[in-house]
């Protein structure tokens, strides 16, 4: 019947994880080989099955593998349709993602939906893009317009899901299972949050320099790459980036992760976020009105972020 049908026959029906795996694996790949082959009502039947498949399987530990491959072909799926898609059809993409989520109505559901943009997130950066056969200019005109059109859209629904999720930690019993799912949507969040903030900003462009910078290097015989510690994703970020309501739920989550649970997934996810803010230099621009004289715009260059 063809590999697609056969590896979904496989996804729903198979009862050994590893059977699975390799389905999943095989999926990924025959998407792509047979991509232009495939009808715009396939490949939409294709994405609804599979967010369908990893929200309704997202609480299944044993199939943790498994989604995270899928949840990565979804990723790949959007972006190899996205110059054929209009802006509308992007949106759709993450509309009926949340709405997804929303209808199987689990915190294991809500947690995959996260998973679901980082895994976007991760595909659509230069520096973590996977190899689909297509030129530097398509892979760069799909980075451009994620981060124009969606990216600060995800991370809103990154911080907002984290302070929720966050502010249940703190009130929930210690070892309880409503601390424990509390704790695993906290990371996940988090982990979205920080993979927004390690973009390769078009502001900052460092990782398209870096990725420039290694190839010059190579053909010259020179080691080494230019520093590219800080992020700058540019003065329309500055307003949610420097409100109070960004990050004072971290440094107020910070003193329940000492101790054992200092090693947890959450306290490593809270420490690689506030690294990644300390790594922010945003240009903020504001209009200073005076009661004795028109505005003026007054800016400021490299102002820090830091936890």
């Amino acid at each position: 019947p063809g590999i697609i049908p056969a590896c979904r026959h496989i996804l729903e029906r198979s009862g050994s994880v590893e059977a699975r795996f390799h389905a999943a694996c095989a999926l990924r790949e025959a998407l792509l080989r047979e991509w232009a082959s495939l009808t715009a009502d396939e490949r939409n039947g294709l994405r609804t099955y599979l967010l369908q498949y990893v929200l309704v399987h997202a609480a299944e530990v044993q199939l943790q593998v498994v989604r995270s491959i899928l949840e990565g072909t979804l990723a790949v799926m959007l972006k190899r349709g996205w110059m054929e898609t209009s802006a509308e059809g992007r949106a759709a993409f993450f509309q009926e993602l949340d709405a997804s989520a929303k209808t199987v109505g689990s915190p294991a559901a809500q947690i995959v939906s996260l998973q679901v943009m980082e895994a976007v997130v991760s595909e659509f950066s230069l520096v973590t893009a996977s190899a689909l056969g297509l030129s530097w200019e398509f892979h760069e005109n799909c980075r451009n317009q994620l981060e124009e059109q969606f990216l600060r859209q995800i991370f809103e629904h990154a911080v907002h899901s984290a302070q929720q999720a966050a502010s249940q930690v703190r009130t929930a019993a210690p070892g309880s299972e409503a601390a424990a799912g509390a704790a695993s949507s906290a990371t996940a969040a988090m982990k979205l949050m920080a993979a927004v903030l390690a973009w390769d900003f078009k502001a900052t462009n460092s990782s398209f320099v870096s990725a420039t910078a290694a190839i010059t290097a190579a053909m010259s015989g020179r080691k080494g790459l230019p520093d590219t510690t800080q992020v700058k994703p540019g003065a329309h970020w500055a307003d949610i980036l420097l409100t109070a309501a960004t990050t004072d739920w971290v440094i107020t989550l910070m003193p329940a992760l000492q101790g054992p649970a200092a090693a947890s997934q959450l306290a490593t996810a809270a420490r690689q976020l506030v690294v990644a803010f300390c790594c922010l230099a945003v240009r903020l621009c504001y209009d200073c009105c005076t009661s004795t004289g028109p505005s003026s715009r007054v800016c400021y260059e490299d102002c820090s972020c830091c936890c």
